[in-house]
């Protein structure tokens, strides 16, 4: 598997991860965000049906791609503008995707 469907099972599955530059944690109030260079740029709680994604001001690929392997998110960029879902999306935007 890749770095990206791993954090994005650990994040899911309620469990800390660590490879390279990724990490998911586990926050005092019980939910666990995965983050990139440091930056959140998910975060869950189990059993809740939604996934908060943001890209943080980073609108690169391999932000892109750890959302992207998350269920319910597909995050791309069309003429240099970040979408998510098929819509355009700020990068500093958080949303709600329900998985």
């Amino acid at each position: 598997m890749s770095i990206s469907t791993d954090a994005a099972h650990a994040l899911v599955g309620g469990r800390p991860f660590r490879s390279c530059n990724t990490t998911v944690e586990r926050w005092g109030d019980g939910s666990y965000a995965m983050k990139l260079h440091g930056s959140v740029i998910a975060r869950h709680t189990p059993g809740s049906a939604s996934i908060m994604v943001r890209l943080a001001g980073y609108n690169t690929p391999t932000t892109r791609r750890r959302l992207s392997a998350l269920p319910g998110v597909t995050c791309t960029q069309v003429a240099g503008t970040p979408h998510l879902n098929g819509a355009a999306w700020c990068a500093w935007t958080e949303a709600q995707v329900q998985i």
